[in-house]
């Protein structure tokens, strides 16, 4: 729902921007997203098992913690986000917008830390819907900017006011009796936070350069082109990140569930691995077999024709997704099983891959280039991640190869078949008949064996 309403967002702010503007829009938000990722350190095991404790001391004294070394790492990646276009020599809107915009970040990073702890108690039902209520309040504030006051320092202001409702939120929930009840001491005890970096930074290094490797060739585009083609490698990107916030939204409830069976329970571990990338391919697959045979209509209905262009970066972005959820899924079940320094340099080699091929590829294929190579790295990377997972001692058979190959077999033919119907019937049915081919395609070949079996042990 979050990613449906940002979507509508999007698309309000398009239209009112000029395509220059929208650029500028969104490298700003793009570069946000980047230091997001470097200011969050995930969930650390040792966060998850001290939140899940039975002292109620334990419990507030690492909350607290938790979330206030969060917040003084938002303000460090504000201030990183400022010196970076400043550094840049960047244009004076882009100088204001980033100033204004990087407020996200201030706000953002102590609030995601706020969700660990619902985690913590499995109450993600209210982070859902405070994290859906934020969401209405921007999307009602950019209609608001755009019908009075259409200009892009207006119109970063509602992701700001967004973040401000969720935090407050999340915070009240916390606090408040009918919620988690949970009462935080005034002092911080910092010698957790050495205990939370020791344990959570190679984490927080990978999954940085994961999403820095999936992000990162838009400051490729930026710097190889001009604000016109990172507007629109930014619209061919928003499907694409739908996906993302998907597998990232799954990969709450997925870890936890991982962390509670390592290592007492190595069957019902690997069995929860397989069913994660089960899960997530068959999303990616449905999205894929849904999408690409129609990505032009989809992009001229909904941002205009003259955005139409962007549409086989689009396609091979939502391909790109694919990998991203495989590698994600990967670094859970590492994380959870205690190989957190078994990633990072998996990470590094897909970021180092990732931006030497872009800065190679740009100058000569524009954008496309750059949604091409993110399709390879992120297809290498999701390789490199379970070849670790399959050579580390508990944790094999976790990873469905034959199901995937069987998933990808299907997507191709369905795609093309999509591909094919797109000439002779109206445009809109062919992403349902897509779907519903490849879903009835997946249940007759047992590819959805592992989901059949998570549902019955959930009813027993």
């Amino acid at each position: 729902m979050v990613a449906v309403l940002g979507w509508i967002g999007t698309v309000v702010v398009v239209r009112a921007l000029s395509p220059a503007e929208w650029g500028q829009f969104s490298f700003v938000f793009g570069l946000l997203g980047l230091l997001v990722v470097f200011t969050d350190l995930g969930v650390g095991r040792v966060v998850l098992h001290r939140l899940i404790d039975d002292d109620p001391h334990t419990v507030r004294a690492t909350a607290t913690s938790f979330v206030m070394l969060r917040a003084l790492l938002g303000v460090v990646g504000y201030l990183l986000a400022l010196g970076y276009v400043i550094a840049l020599d960047s244009q004076r809107e882009v100088v204001l917008a980033t100033a204004t915009a990087g407020l996200v970040v201030v706000f953002a990073t102590p609030s995601h830390a706020l969700s660990v702890l619902y985690q913590s108690r499995h109450r993600m039902g209210y982070v859902a819907a405070v994290d859906v209520a934020g969401q209405i309040v921007q999307v009602a504030s950019i209609v608001a900017a755009a019908l009075f006051a259409p200009i892009l320092l207006v119109l970063v202001l509602p992701a700001v006011l967004k973040e401000i409702v969720v935090l407050a939120a999340k915070y009240r929930g916390a606090t408040s009796d009918n919620g988690l009840g949970l009462r935080f001491p005034r002092t911080v005890d910092l010698a957790l936070w050495l205990t939370f970096l020791r344990e959570a930074l190679p984490m927080s290094i990978g999954y940085g350069l994961i999403f820095a490797m999936v992000k990162s060739d838009l400051l490729v585009v930026e710097a190889c082109g001009t604000f016109e083609d990172v507007g629109e490698y930014s619209v061919a990107y928003k499907f694409a990140d739908v996906l993302d916030l998907v597998t990232v939204a799954a990969m709450t409830p997925l870890t936890t569930l991982l962390v509670a069976a390592w290592p007492a329970a190595p069957r019902e571990f690997a069995a929860r691995s397989r069913q994660g990338v089960v899960a997530l391919s068959t999303i990616c697959a449905c999205a894929a077999a849904a999408f690409v045979p129609v990505a032009d209509s989809v992009l001229s209905l909904l941002y205009g024709s003259e955005y139409r262009v962007a549409a086989d970066a689009a396609r091979l972005l939502v391909l790109a997704s694919t990998g991203t959820a495989l590698v994600l899924v990967g670094i859970a079940v590492l994380a959870a099983a205690g190989r957190h320094r078994d990633y990072p340099w998996i990470a590094a080699v897909g970021l180092t891959l990732n931006i030497g091929a872009d800065i190679v590829v740009v100058p000569s294929w524009g954008y496309d280039g750059a949604a091409l190579v993110s399709v390879g790295s992120s297809a290498l990377t999701a390789a490199l991640v379970w070849a670790v997972v399959a050579g580390s001692s508990g944790v094999r058979s976790s990873f469905p190869l034959r199901a995937v190959a069987t998933l990808a077999g299907i997507t191709v033919a369905v795609v093309g078949l999509g591909t094919v119907l797109v000439r002779y019937v109206w445009w809109p049915a062919v992403p349902v008949i897509s779907v519903a081919l490849l879903v009835a395609a997946a249940v007759l070949t047992g590819v959805l064996r592992e989901l059949t079996t998570l549902v019955r042990e959930a009813r027993s």
